[in-house]
């Protein structure tokens, strides 16, 4: 149930029906208040009977009562300064807990971060595994690299090696010996590196100089050969 504390006077959420302080804080310091207030009450001076007597010498004036008033004053100043602190004890807590979620979010979120990122790396670091394997398997072997450029030159205008892999039914189209030879190479692969393959075919046949591509990595293949035999 919410109830007011009688010290802060601030709403509370209360765990008992006669809870009145919202803190172990706000108790201790309703208690002090509590004794400093019953010191600081006024005494008021009890009065002796007036009795006739001869006069005498004029009395010094009595100051008691003023230097209690006095002191009443400086304590409920004391009291209410009490009262100012303990609220800010109380918002300085609240605040030290605050910020000791935040810094722990704070980490929790860079943790997150640094695994996605590290999730993202593996993934980069196995496809270019996948594609290095490729180009190592194909870039040692002049026959299947002659059989892809041909596929790829084939794969220009719509060709059978590309119907082929595509799954599309020859409509009167003789497949030449590169797209025979291709598909030869090309049937036993796993799933992943097909993709790879696949995707790395039709890149490079979006190229409007895929022509001058091809026979330049021929060219290039060819002389690399030729320096390795001699």
């Amino acid at each position: 149930m919410k109830k007011i504390c009688e010290h802060c006077e601030d709403e509370f959420e209360a765990s008992r029906r006669d809870a009145k302080y919202c803190s172990t804080t706000c108790k201790n310091a309703a208690h002090r208040l509590a004794k400093t207030q019953a010191k600081a009450q006024p005494v008021e001076p009890v009065e002796a009977p007036q009795i006739h007597a001869i006069p005498q010498a004029p009395q010094p004036i009595q100051t008691s009562h003023a230097h209690s008033w006095e002191k009443y004053e400086i304590d409920k100043l004391t009291i209410a300064l009490n009262k100012e602190t303990s609220k800010r004890e109380k918002l300085e807590d609240e605040h030290k807990e605050l910020k000791t979620k935040y810094d722990d979010l704070k980490i929790e979120l860079k943790t997150k971060d640094k695994e996605h990122a590290l999730k993202e790396l593996q993934k980069d670091i196995e496809n270019q595994n996948s594609l290095a394997g490729i180009i190592n398997t194909v870039g040692s072997n002049e026959g299947i690299m002659t059989t892809l450029l041909g596929a790829l030159t084939n794969n220009i205008g719509g060709n059978s090696a590309t119907n082929q892999l595509a799954g599309v039914p020859q409509q009167n189209q003789a497949a030449d010996q590169y797209s025979q030879a291709f598909l030869g190479w090309f049937a036993p692969l796993d799933n992943g590196t097909k993709q790879i393959v696949w995707g790395l075919i039709e890149t490079l046949s979006s190229l409007p100089n895929m022509a001058e591509v091809i026979t330049q990595i021929d060219q290039n293949i060819k002389s690399q050969l030729d320096n390795e035999t001699t």
